[in-house]
């Protein structure tokens, strides 16, 4: 049996093609490896993102109320659900410390809660007339 130097040829092209598919598979691994103790992994990270988070919250409730805003009920919803999961990341026990060391943490974190809580009773009747500009009255 005779093996023709185009097949040889491709044999070879479809073995490197392999071998770099193999190799850079291995390279966005690493990548995504070293990058997981920056992003959404880390707590520090999320608790520093939290205000940024209430206060787009809190926009996308104001944007709701205003008509032709192009804001959905979705995306308060959707935003809502970030800001309640930041508030389970700020009540865990890897911030307990951090928030039991000072009084104004403490305080913060219950004003957040209860914010959090008007609103969770409030969202059902978001498409009410007014129950926006009631969600974001201060407590």
């Amino acid at each position: 049996m005779r093996l023709d130097p185009l097949r040889i040829a491709l044999a070879i092209g479809v073995a490197a093609f392999v071998i770099t598919a193999i190799y850079i598979a291995s390279l966005l691994f690493e990548r995504q490896t070293a990058l997981e103790p920056v992003g959404r992994g880390n707590i520090s990270w999320m608790t520093a993102q939290s205000p940024s988070e209430y206060a787009r919250l809190e926009q996308r409730i104001s944007a709701y109320g205003l008509s032709g805003s192009g804001i959905d009920r979705a995306e308060v919803e959707m935003r809502f659900d970030i800001i309640s999961n930041r508030l389970q990341t700020l009540h865990s026990s890897a911030l307990a410390l951090f928030i039991a060391s000072d009084q104004r943490n403490v305080k913060t974190l219950a004003a957040l809660d209860d914010a959090v809580s008007k609103a969770r009773a409030l969202l059902g009747e978001l498409d009410v007339e007014g129950t926006p500009v009631r969600m974001l009255e201060p407590s």
